[in-house]
């Protein structure tokens, strides 16, 4: 995940809608979730966005730099809690 933390550098967006399109099409691209057991039931990814959305119409937008990080903090405790 260390790579995907510096995907916004050198890089300018005209809206932050832009901007989350850009970010959620690089955590797209590097997806994992075939790597756990439960991939059969849901694309961990894919979660992770929906919950950001949510996350965000509550609680108001969040800087790119936070969103890669909420993100990767997000899929960390989605692959937790289906192992656990």
């Amino acid at each position: 995940m260390e790579a995907i933390e510096n995907i916004l550098t050198n890089r300018s967006f005209d809206s932050l809608t832009a901007e989350r399109r850009f970010i959620f099409k690089e955590f797209r691209k590097i997806d994992c979730s075939s790597k756990w057991l439960i991939n059969a039931k849901f694309n961990v990814t894919e979660r992770a966005i929906q919950r950001f959305r949510r996350y965000e119409q509550q609680h108001g937008l969040i800087d790119g730099v936070d969103v890669i990080s909420w993100l990767n903090a997000e899929i960390l405790r989605i692959i937790k809690e289906a192992q656990a």
